[in-house]
């Protein structure tokens, strides 16, 4: 599985300047393809949840991850300057929004 992530990041051209559209298509593809694309285009708003049962931490627990590797996804497919306007950034929602 390590082995298969590794060679879909390696075939995405990294985004500079000139090629977001096929980046973001080629991006968005993979995190689909991984089940991690909910986590970009639809991320919880967990501020207007109320007191959190066992259910609700899970689910946190598990987008929290899915946050993550949606991030190192992200983050491996960029240029080093376009990797600097994400930097520190926590949200890969937030970081899509951004490119």
């Amino acid at each position: 599985m390590a082995q298969e992530q590794s060679t879909s990041i390696s075939l995405i051209t990294r985004l500079d300047e000139t090629n977001y559209v096929s980046w973001s298509m080629k991006c968005s593809l993979l995190l689909h393809k991984d089940r991690l694309w909910t986590v970009v285009n639809n991320p919880p708003d967990v501020t207007a949840w109320g007191p959190l049962n066992d259910e609700d931490k899970k689910k946190i627990t598990d987008f929290n991850r899915d946050n993550e590797k949606a991030l190192c996804i992200i983050g491996l497919t960029l240029s080093d300057h376009q990797l600097a306007h994400i930097c520190g950034e926590k949200s890969v929602a937030r970081c899509w929004d951004i490119l």
